[in-house]
Formats: structure tokens, sequence, C-alpha cells
């Protein structure tokens, strides 16, 4: 079987950054809303029309702090680790889901997902492809918990589900670049 482009990292932010990024999610206003419809067959049971998901985009130069422990916690797991790309926090509301895709590989190729909340429905899945068969591997999310993905551009991944009325899927979204991109 294809290597799996996923791991998990528990713990991956330190308990003062874990602190300092939450209240980021709650506190900063969103800098890009993307609204979107509800599926007909969820409208009723949700009692919503549409969801949004807000992004807040972090710029490193403006956490050095957080940059660094971020950069550090990547390099621990993936030597050839070369730089950050970019941090955003999304904030995803009831009835959002990002479904199944690749990532764009002009803008994305590595990500690490690192769950504020827990909500065993909201979650990613991806799949890892052996032959005409794909396995689906799914990470349930728990706080601090990361999933990162090596090849987004090339994983298939998305959410399993849609998020559940009357919760708010707090996430810390991190994409980077591996000496290995360059050779692509």
């Amino acid at each position: 079987m294809k290597n799996n482009p996923g791991i998990e990292i528990k713990d991956f932010l330190s308990d003062e950054s874990l602190k300092y990024v939450t209240q980021l999610s709650y506190d900063l206003p969103a800098t890009r809303i993307e609204d979107n419809e509800v599926p007909i067959e969820l409208q009723k049971l949700l009692n919503v029309t549409t969801c949004k998901r807000e992004n807040i985009e972090l710029y490193w130069k403006d956490h050095p702090d957080l940059a660094k422990e971020v950069e550090h916690t990547l390099r621990y797991y993936y030597p050839a680790f070369k730089r950050l790309g970019a941090g955003t926090i999304w904030r995803d509301y009831t009835g959002y889901s990002n479904s199944l895709h690749y990532d764009d590989p002009d803008n994305v190729r590595n990500i690490a997902i690192v769950y504020l909340t827990e909500d065993p429905l909201c979650g990613t899945v991806y799949y890892v492809q052996d032959g005409i068969k794909l396995y689906p591997y799914y990470c349930e999310p728990k706080v601090n918990r990361a999933l990162c993905l090596v090849g987004s551009h090339q994983t298939f991944h998305g959410m399993r589900y849609y998020v559940p009325k009357g919760v708010i899927r707090r996430s810390f979204y991190i994409n980077f670049i591996l000496e290995t991109d360059d050779k692509e």
C-alpha cells in the first residue's frame, strides 16, 4: 500500500499557545466569510438554510512566538521542513461541511489542522489509495490534536459530516513547505 500521508499529533501546541490561539478564535474578527447553502435534506433537521465558515488570517510576523513553536513542532516530525505557509483560524457554523477535495497545488502542499474544539462529527477524513482500493482514515477532533497531511494536493480529504446544530467548529489551519516540495 502507498505510504500513509497523514499523521496525528497529540498536544501539537504548548498549553500557553493553545490558550492563546483559542482566545484568538473568539476575539478576532473574520477576515473572510464563506456563505454556503445547506443541503435541502439537512435544512429541516438543523433549522438553517445557510451556513458559513469564517476565516481569520494570522500573519506569522504578528505572532513570532507562535510561529517559532509551530516551526519547531513541524521540524521535529518532518526533518525536511522548510518554512511555514499561511496560518488561518477557522470558525465553522451549524450545517457547514468541507466536502472531499484535493488542495490546489499552486497554493497548498502540506497541512496541519489543529482542532480547538471537540465534536466526533467534525473531524477530517482522508483516503489512501492502493491500486483501485481506497482506504479511509478518520481523525476525530480532540482539543490540541493535529492532523498533518503531506501532499494534501494529492490526498482526497475533507469533513466526514457537517457541523451539528449548536456547535461552532474551531480549528487552526497551517500550511507548510518541505524541502522535497521543490523537487516535484
